[in-house]
This record gives C-alpha cells, structure tokens and sequence, in this order.
C-alpha cells in the first residue's frame, strides 16, 4: 500500500517518537528551501535559454546563495552536489 518495507512500518509504529530520516538531514542541510528553489529558478532559468548548467555553475550559484545568508561558511562540501540531485 505505500510501499515501504514491513519492518520499517512496524518500527515506526512501535517507536512513534521516531524521526524520519527527512527530518534528521534537514538540520544538516546547507540551503533553505527557499535558496534551493532560488537555486533551481536559475537553473530553469539558464536551461530556457539553451544553456543547461553544469555542476560547477550550480555549485558556485550555491555557494552564492550561502554566502549571501552566512558569509563566514567557507566552502560547500566536494559531494554536495550529488547529495542536492536527491
């Protein structure tokens, strides 16, 4: 019915208290969701005019974007990237 393994179902039940593995990595995500959908806006944005971005240009528009809300973060991470495709 919602596709998810029995025994992840049954620890959620027995464990109501538990927490998503959504919830846990949100507190360990580096853009707002609004910077994320400012992210994907210029993506959009450069692929209207035939000019998909590649990884760097979306790295550097995130790190903008970070930079803008916390000027002392030095650098993303070096696998951001895949993890922001998910």
């Amino acid at each position: 019915m919602y596709e998810a393994k029995e025994s992840t179902m049954r620890y959620h039940i027995t464990n109501p208290a538990a927490k998503s593995n959504a919830v846990v990595e949100s507190k360990n995500q580096l853009l707002t969701p609004a910077q994320e959908k400012e992210l994907n806006a210029r993506c959009f944005l450069m692929d209207n005019f035939n000019l998909p971005a590649d990884q760097l240009q979306v790295e550097h528009f995130a790190q903008a974007l970070v930079q803008q809300a916390n000027p002392t973060l030095s650098k993303i991470g070096a696998h951001w990237f895949r993890r922001f495709l998910k």
